[in-house]
């Protein structure tokens, strides 16, 4: 997936080492897409738009998961609730603190958080 991600940011070139790094020191992609944009930028083959993109990504997904849980009873679903926060705040080295806006049945409401 890493790989794949890359070839979107990275065109036209091989970047399976690129991948390997990342995976190598970031350990996982929810680690590589949380990881701060100086450390991307460090590793080798990554350049400096690659983090841009894979911000951009990581918007992308979150704001896929807080659309797809708007309107059904997920926060009534410990597994979903957990994975909605883990992928808003999960990667974040600072503390922050979220609302989330319910309506009936704990129905997340559009642009609830």
């Amino acid at each position: 997936m890493v790989e794949l991600l890359l070839t979107l940011a990275i065109p036209r070139r091989d970047v399976k080492q690129p991948a390997k790094a990342l995976m190598a020191w970031f350990s996982n992609l929810r680690g590589i897409l949380g990881a701060p944009i100086e450390e991307l930028r460090a590793i080798q083959g990554i350049g400096h738009v690659t983090p841009i993109a894979l911000k951009i990504i990581q918007a992308a997904a979150t704001l896929y998961l807080q659309q797809s849980a708007e309107g059904v009873h997920c926060l009534a679903d410990p597994v979903r609730l957990s994975e909605f926060w883990r992928m808003r705040i999960g990667a974040l080295k600072n503390g922050v603190v979220e609302a989330a806006y319910l309506g009936s049945g704990y129905r997340l409401l559009h642009d609830g958080v």
